[in-house]
Protein backbone atom coordinates (compact mmCIF):
# COMPACT_ATOMS: atom_id res chain seq x y z
CA UNK A 1 0.00 0.00 0.00
CA UNK A 2 1.33 3.69 -1.10
CA UNK A 3 1.36 6.48 1.93
CA UNK A 4 1.17 10.02 0.89
CA UNK A 5 3.05 12.41 2.63
CA UNK A 6 -0.07 13.14 4.97
CA UNK A 7 -0.45 9.40 6.20
CA UNK A 8 2.97 10.18 7.25
CA UNK A 9 2.79 12.45 9.64
CA UNK A 10 1.84 10.66 13.10
CA UNK A 11 4.66 7.69 13.36
CA UNK A 12 3.56 4.20 14.31
CA UNK A 13 5.48 5.04 17.96
CA UNK A 14 3.43 8.10 18.36
CA UNK A 15 0.16 6.17 17.23
CA UNK A 16 0.60 3.13 19.69
CA UNK A 17 0.76 5.61 22.39
CA UNK A 18 -2.15 7.27 21.67
CA UNK A 19 -4.23 4.83 21.49
CA UNK A 20 -2.93 3.38 24.58
CA UNK A 21 -4.08 6.27 26.12
CA UNK A 22 -7.19 5.62 24.53
CA UNK A 23 -7.72 2.51 25.86
CA UNK A 24 -6.48 3.68 29.48
CA UNK A 25 -9.66 5.64 30.09
CA UNK A 26 -12.28 2.85 28.96
CA UNK A 27 -13.64 0.69 26.71
CA UNK A 28 -14.97 1.27 22.76
CA UNK A 29 -18.32 3.00 23.39
CA UNK A 30 -21.65 1.44 22.30
CA UNK A 31 -24.17 3.50 20.04
CA UNK A 32 -26.41 5.69 22.23
CA UNK A 33 -30.22 5.26 22.49
CA UNK A 34 -31.08 8.92 22.72
CA UNK A 35 -29.31 12.10 23.18
CA UNK A 36 -25.48 10.96 24.98
CA UNK A 37 -24.30 11.94 28.60
CA UNK A 38 -21.08 13.72 28.40
CA UNK A 39 -18.88 13.58 30.85
CA UNK A 40 -17.98 17.39 32.45
CA UNK A 41 -14.83 19.01 30.64
CA UNK A 42 -13.03 21.45 32.82
CA UNK A 43 -13.11 25.29 31.53
CA UNK A 44 -10.35 25.78 29.00
CA UNK A 45 -9.55 22.25 28.49
CA UNK A 46 -11.36 21.51 25.38
CA UNK A 47 -10.41 20.49 21.66
CA UNK A 48 -8.52 22.84 19.79
CA UNK A 49 -11.00 23.00 16.92
CA UNK A 50 -12.38 25.80 14.55
CA UNK A 51 -15.39 25.07 12.19
CA UNK A 52 -14.03 24.82 8.20
CA UNK A 53 -12.25 22.64 5.27
CA UNK A 54 -10.40 19.36 6.72
CA UNK A 55 -8.91 16.26 5.31
CA UNK A 56 -10.20 12.76 6.69
CA UNK A 57 -7.62 10.19 5.66
CA UNK A 58 -9.24 6.57 6.30
CA UNK A 59 -5.75 4.06 5.97
CA UNK A 60 -6.40 0.05 6.48
CA UNK A 61 -3.09 -1.70 6.60
CA UNK A 62 -2.36 -4.72 4.34
CA UNK A 63 0.30 -6.20 6.30
CA UNK A 64 0.12 -5.32 10.23
CA UNK A 65 1.52 -7.15 13.58
CA UNK A 66 -0.38 -4.53 15.80
CA UNK A 67 -3.45 -6.40 17.27
CA UNK A 68 -5.11 -3.21 17.07
CA UNK A 69 -5.12 -2.97 13.62
CA UNK A 70 -5.58 -6.43 11.87
CA UNK A 71 -4.65 -7.18 7.72
CA UNK A 72 -7.45 -6.07 5.82
CA UNK A 73 -8.69 -8.78 3.27
CA UNK A 74 -7.72 -8.31 0.16
CA UNK A 75 -3.77 -6.70 1.44
CA UNK A 76 -4.07 -4.58 -1.77
CA UNK A 77 -5.85 -3.94 -4.48
CA UNK A 78 -5.48 -3.64 -8.56
CA UNK A 79 -6.43 0.24 -9.19
CA UNK A 80 -7.17 0.83 -6.02
CA UNK A 81 -5.43 1.16 -2.35
CA UNK A 82 -6.56 0.60 1.27
CA UNK A 83 -6.91 4.27 2.19
CA UNK A 84 -8.47 7.04 1.62
CA UNK A 85 -8.27 10.76 1.61
CA UNK A 86 -11.26 12.54 2.01
CA UNK A 87 -12.16 16.70 1.55
CA UNK A 88 -14.88 17.24 4.61
CA UNK A 89 -16.12 20.29 6.02
CA UNK A 90 -16.03 20.49 9.88
CA UNK A 91 -18.92 22.25 12.12
CA UNK A 92 -20.04 22.18 15.67
CA UNK A 93 -23.45 20.41 16.21
CA UNK A 94 -24.60 20.72 19.67
CA UNK A 95 -22.37 18.50 22.13
CA UNK A 96 -20.71 16.90 18.80
CA UNK A 97 -17.77 17.97 16.03
CA UNK A 98 -19.43 16.53 12.75
CA UNK A 99 -17.09 16.24 9.81
CA UNK A 100 -18.94 15.73 6.33
CA UNK A 101 -18.21 15.69 2.82
CA UNK A 102 -19.96 17.68 0.17
CA UNK A 103 -22.71 15.44 -0.74
CA UNK A 104 -23.30 14.25 3.06
CA UNK A 105 -22.47 10.84 2.07
CA UNK A 106 -20.24 10.19 4.72
CA UNK A 107 -20.40 11.47 7.97
CA UNK A 108 -17.42 11.81 11.10
CA UNK A 109 -19.41 12.61 14.63
CA UNK A 110 -17.55 13.02 17.39
CA UNK A 111 -17.22 14.35 20.91
CA UNK A 112 -14.70 15.04 23.70
CA UNK A 113 -14.99 11.97 26.46
CA UNK A 114 -11.65 12.97 28.59
CA UNK A 115 -7.90 14.88 28.85
CA UNK A 116 -5.27 12.80 29.20
CA UNK A 117 -1.54 13.58 29.62
CA UNK A 118 -0.82 13.07 25.71
CA UNK A 119 -4.03 15.05 24.81
CA UNK A 120 -7.95 15.02 24.68
CA UNK A 121 -9.84 11.45 23.83
CA UNK A 122 -12.32 11.45 22.17
CA UNK A 123 -15.01 8.64 20.92
CA UNK A 124 -18.22 8.44 18.32
CA UNK A 125 -19.36 7.40 15.16
CA UNK A 126 -18.54 7.14 11.38
CA UNK A 127 -21.02 6.40 8.84
CA UNK A 128 -21.31 6.16 5.17
CA UNK A 129 -19.25 6.09 1.85
CA UNK A 130 -17.21 8.66 -0.07
CA UNK A 131 -14.69 8.47 -3.15
CA UNK A 132 -10.98 8.95 -2.89
CA UNK A 133 -9.95 12.24 -3.39
CA UNK A 134 -5.71 11.86 -3.71
CA UNK A 135 -4.34 13.65 -6.01
CA UNK A 136 -2.03 12.93 -8.11
CA UNK A 137 -3.94 9.39 -8.96
CA UNK A 138 -6.04 10.04 -12.01
CA UNK A 139 -9.57 9.87 -11.38
CA UNK A 140 -9.68 6.31 -12.88
CA UNK A 141 -7.34 4.68 -10.38
CA UNK A 142 -9.62 6.22 -7.25
CA UNK A 143 -11.81 3.96 -5.56
CA UNK A 144 -13.87 4.09 -2.82
CA UNK A 145 -14.72 3.31 1.11
CA UNK A 146 -17.89 1.80 3.05
CA UNK A 147 -18.59 1.94 6.43
CA UNK A 148 -21.05 -0.63 6.58
CA UNK A 149 -23.48 0.02 9.47
CA UNK A 150 -24.68 -2.68 11.55
CA UNK A 151 -28.62 -2.88 12.73
CA UNK A 152 -29.34 -1.12 16.01
CA UNK A 153 -25.89 0.83 15.81
CA UNK A 154 -25.27 4.57 14.59
CA UNK A 155 -22.05 3.11 12.76
CA UNK A 156 -18.50 2.51 12.65
CA UNK A 157 -17.37 2.93 16.23
CA UNK A 158 -14.42 5.89 16.10
CA UNK A 159 -11.82 6.63 19.07
CA UNK A 160 -8.85 8.86 18.73
CA UNK A 161 -6.80 11.10 20.81
CA UNK A 162 -6.93 15.62 19.97
CA UNK A 163 -3.37 17.41 19.79
CA UNK A 164 -3.83 19.76 22.57
CA UNK A 165 -2.64 22.66 21.12
CA UNK A 166 -3.45 22.00 17.16
CA UNK A 167 -6.56 21.01 15.38
CA UNK A 168 -5.04 17.58 14.63
CA UNK A 169 -6.73 14.25 15.46
CA UNK A 170 -6.05 10.22 15.15
CA UNK A 171 -7.27 6.98 16.37
CA UNK A 172 -9.03 3.86 15.26
CA UNK A 173 -12.09 2.95 13.28
CA UNK A 174 -13.81 -0.16 14.16
CA UNK A 175 -16.50 -1.79 11.93
CA UNK A 176 -17.01 -3.00 8.41
CA UNK A 177 -15.23 -1.17 6.33
CA UNK A 178 -14.47 -2.07 2.90
CA UNK A 179 -11.94 -0.54 0.37
CA UNK A 180 -12.90 -0.76 -3.68
CA UNK A 181 -11.34 -0.23 -6.65
CA UNK A 182 -12.49 2.46 -9.18
CA UNK A 183 -14.78 -0.24 -10.89
CA UNK A 184 -15.56 -2.14 -7.80
CA UNK A 185 -14.64 -4.93 -9.40
CA UNK A 186 -12.37 -5.71 -6.23
CA UNK A 187 -12.96 -5.70 -2.44
CA UNK A 188 -10.76 -5.41 0.29
CA UNK A 189 -12.76 -5.71 3.78
CA UNK A 190 -11.04 -4.41 6.96
CA UNK A 191 -11.97 -4.21 10.83
CA UNK A 192 -10.35 -1.60 11.91
CA UNK A 193 -8.65 1.49 10.48
CA UNK A 194 -6.56 4.52 11.34
CA UNK A 195 -8.14 8.00 10.62
CA UNK A 196 -6.53 11.25 10.56
CA UNK A 197 -8.27 14.45 10.82
CA UNK A 198 -6.57 17.68 9.87
CA UNK A 199 -7.25 21.02 8.40
CA UNK A 200 -6.73 21.17 4.86
CA UNK A 201 -3.30 22.87 3.92
CA UNK A 202 -3.82 26.61 4.12
CA UNK A 203 -7.47 26.49 4.91
CA UNK A 204 -7.29 27.51 8.48
CA UNK A 205 -5.26 30.52 10.01
CA UNK A 206 -5.56 29.58 13.32
CA UNK A 207 -7.18 26.87 15.74
CA UNK A 208 -9.25 28.77 18.47
CA UNK A 209 -11.30 26.08 21.05
CA UNK A 210 -14.72 25.79 20.77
Amino acid sequence: MRVDKTMRIVSRAALVALLASVGACGGSPTAPAGAPTLPVIPAGRTLSLQPGNYALDLIGFGGSLDPEFPPCSLPALQGGRTAAWIPVHLVAEQNDWVARTADGGLELRFHQTGDSIRGFTVSGWMSGQAADAWEPRPPSDRGRVYLLTTPGTSGAVVQGVADRFSPFLTGKVSGDIRFTNNEATTVSRCTAVMWILQPRYGELKSAGNR
